[in-house]
């Protein structure tokens, strides 16, 4: 088996501080900004009076739209990460980014209908397991330094924690409740989609096909148990058996006559 690079990264994946490398952690920092979902627990606690006042819905059914979020991202966490294994991080980041923002939208337009409200919490949800996809590329980015990365990472999303309701408060106060999800669904259509369709990349995902690029093709054709079942390879094979063994008399002898006859003399 091949070895590894010095540092024990797999072929085509760049160094810890290349350009390149920097510039996927950027995006994977922009994504991150948004692609957890617990913002939307201090959301709720922002517009529970105004959605009630406007709705008529109670406290306790307004809040039910956080229950129903965190269910459905703990119900796709696993299928996410199947899907990261089989297909790479990039197009799911970038569908999940498609989704928060979307999500986004239908609570910045919600109307009367509670069902509404609950699936744009449940999609924010959903789209909330892209973190797992961050995760795996900051891990394969890194070797050196994945530990220090990580506690980047972590810091990022601490300070967006702390920063997430002053940004809320302030967008509530200057667009009212529905403000505060259109904000957010511009920054995620705005900011973070581009970023991400602009830098983002799966290191990991990238290696595997440089190495089944470098691979040997795969010959197609049939097994010996599907070739023995076939006419063509017996029709073969008898061929082959008579032209073996067609014709077993012994070469011809001086004076034109075979062997046979010349030992009957």
């Amino acid at each position: 088996m091949a070895a590894l690079p010095a540092e024990g990264r797999p072929p085509g994946v760049g160094g810890d501080l290349s350009p390149r490398t920097l510039a996927t952690a950027f995006a994977c920092l922009a994504g991150m900004m948004l692609g957890n979902a617990g913002f939307a627990t201090g959301a709720i606690a922002l517009i529970m009076t105004p959605v009630g006042d406007e709705f008529g819905w109670g406290r306790g059914a307004i809040g039910a739209a956080v229950t129903a979020m965190t269910f459905a991202g703990a119900g796709s966490l696993f299928l996410v990460g199947r899907r990261v294994d089989r297909s790479g991080a990039r197009g799911l980041v970038i569908i999940m980014a498609l989704l928060m923002g979307s999500a986004l939208a239908i609570l910045a337009f919600s109307t009367p209908v509670i069902a509404q409200f609950y699936a744009g919490f449940m999609l924010v949800g959903v789209a909330g397991g892209a973190n797992v996809a961050y995760t795996k590329v900051v891990s394969s980015l890194f070797t050196r330094h994945r530990g220090k990365a990580l506690a980047v990472f972590a810091i990022e999303a601490s300070l967006v924690s702390a920063a997430m309701p002053v940004l809320m408060q302030q967008l509530m106060v200057s667009l009212g409740w529905r403000g505060i999800f259109l904000g957010l669904g511009l920054l995620e259509f705005l900011v973070v989609l581009p970023l991400l369709l602009w830098l983002m990349r799966d290191p990991m995902e990238e290696a595997r096909r440089a190495a089944a690029a470098s691979a040997p093709p795969v010959l197609d054709g049939l097994t010996t148990s599907e070739g023995l079942e076939t006419a063509p390879f017996w029709m073969i094979l008898a061929r082959q058996h008579r032209r073996g063994h067609g014709d077993l008399r012994p070469p011809a002898a001086p004076g034109g006559h075979d062997g046979r006859q010349g030992a009957d003399r």
